[in-house]
């Protein structure tokens, strides 16, 4: 392990040794441009996906959109309809239907981020 000194050139020397052992290799170019970087302390492999904002385009559908009227809901909803992913939830207090394009199935988890709301007046 390393010391660091009280010297400009010792703490330099010590960046430039962190540097170089934790620049990114491509592991598998086919799986998202998995990346490894050696972690200086214990030198252990750690992998990285980089997040959607890296990508050209996202991984999958996300996002939330409300409408007016039950026939722009029905539209929106029956666009993404999976028949094992998607669900409707009636909310009574709050005057609302939720579709939920991207629910759990199968007793799997999901993102759930993916929802159409219809606020009814």
């Amino acid at each position: 392990m390393s010391t660091i000194t009280d010297t400009p050139a010792d703490v330099e020397a010590v960046i430039q040794a962190a540097r170089e052992h934790a620049s990114p290799h491509v592991i598998d170019p086919t799986q998202d441009k998995l990346h490894a970087f050696v972690v200086p302390r214990g030198a252990s492999l750690e992998t990285v996906r980089p997040d959607d904002s890296y990508l050209e385009q996202p991984r999958r559908l996300s996002g939330a959109v409300t409408l007016e009227d039950a026939a722009s809901f029905k539209a929106y909803v029956s666009e993404f309809y999976d028949a094992k992913a998607t669900t409707a939830w009636v909310d009574l207090d709050q005057h609302r239907v939720v579709g939920v394009l991207n629910d759990a199935q199968d007793g799997a988890s999901a993102w759930r981020d993916h929802r159409a709301t219809l606020q009814l007046a």
